[in-house]
């Protein structure tokens, strides 16, 4: 594997075991806010009827989800398995999490002896699909690619091999590290409210007050409102944890008035996305290819959309590259060696 990119997939590593949640999980609703879900739902069943698929809008983001549906149990498993996993990169360049059973059993406080139905939390994970369409592009997101059993004889020793575009989405998200409350947020009785904490936490990475409406929030992380019932059970669970939210997250709940206000906990850490190819890239400026029978030299990167599609500026015209950082530096690699007469990769004029 390149030495760059080896380099590259460590920082990932790095990033990913302090990352409790991803900006991104909890903006395009990749887990139901709910702990059960039941077969007997309105959501449920409108998911069977269309052919087990989900479709969740969010501004200028299509999000199809396929196969399963996952809830805040399966986030769960998903945080224990990156925090308290031992990550590390496979021979062919994947970057996967080995761990002790107990271990995650122990800190989802699913008891010692359930190691089946954590086995089947996993399986249930590695089976769902997103498709995720931002302004026209189509992303294709699943979040363990592989489950192993590592140890053959006890299967207590599991592992994961991360999708990469899962991996991509820890690169270039930001992420919030709360780690150290991991427990507690777990420990909260009702589902709903760590997602809400969640979307605060993502929403305000500032110790500067905003206030939020419940039902607003309800809204955003698509709280399934199938009766009033459901919606009053979660207003009555929010004022039965008015002190909780107060003491533990830095939220003061008013029931009255349904109003939120939240700042940054000092109890999580805010970890930027990683800006890892600055450098390599600036290496190509003032370099030379040969482009459809012109020899330009490229002169400056602009990123357009999420690290997928760059603008090259050159002293002829300005160049799109619509494939992913890593296929750009390897593009540019091949057409700037005056040895090699083109690249495996399409550059649009």
């Amino acid at each position: 594997m390149d030495e760059n990119r080896e380099d590259r997939r460590l920082e990932v590593i790095t990033k990913m075991q302090h990352s409790s949640i991803l900006s991104k999980e909890v903006i395009f609703n990749l887990f139901l806010p709910i702990h059960k879900l039941s077969h007997n739902s309105i959501l449920y069943k409108d998911f069977v009827k269309n052919s087990n698929k989900r479709i969740i809008k969010y501004e200028n983001v299509i999000v199809e989800q396929r196969n399963r549906l996952l809830t805040e149990i399966h986030k769960d498993v998903v945080s224990a398995i990156i925090q308290f996993g031992k990550i590390s990169l496979t021979q062919d360049g994947k970057i996967c999490s080995v761990f002790q059973e107990k271990d995650i059993l122990r800190e989802l406080k699913m008891g010692e002896k359930n190691h089946q139905q954590l086995r089947e939390y996993i399986k249930i994970i590695t089976d769902v699909t997103y498709y995720i369409t931002i302004e026209g592009y189509t992303k294709n997101l699943r979040i363990f690619d592989k489950y192993l059993t590592v140890d053959g004889a006890s299967k207590r020793v599991q592992g994961v091999i991360f999708d990469d575009e899962y991996v991509r989405m820890h690169r270039d998200d930001f992420s919030i590290d709360y780690k150290k409350i991991f427990k507690k947020i777990k420990g909260i009785e009702y589902a709903t409210i760590p997602t809400i904490l969640k979307f605060l936490m993502v929403d305000n990475k500032t110790t500067t007050p905003k206030t939020y409406k419940l039902e607003e929030i309800l809204s955003k992380i698509n709280f399934p409102t199938e009766s009033n019932e459901s919606l009053k059970k979660i207003k009555r669970h929010m004022k039965d944890y008015t002190v909780k939210l107060k003491e533990d997250y830095n939220v003061d709940y008013d029931a009255k008035s349904k109003n939120l206000i939240y700042s940054k906990m000092q109890d999580i850490r805010i970890i930027d996305e990683l800006d890892i190819y600055k450098s390599e890239l600036d290496s190509f400026i003032g370099k030379k290819f040969k482009h459809k029978n012109y020899i330009y030299t490229i002169q400056e990167f602009v990123n357009i959309f999420e690290n997928k599609e760059w603008l090259i500026k050159t002293n002829i015209e300005d160049l799109i590259f619509n494939l992913f950082v890593d296929d750009l530096i390897f593009y540019l690699k091949q057409t700037t060696d005056i040895k090699n007469k083109g690249s495996l990769f399409n550059l649009l004029g």
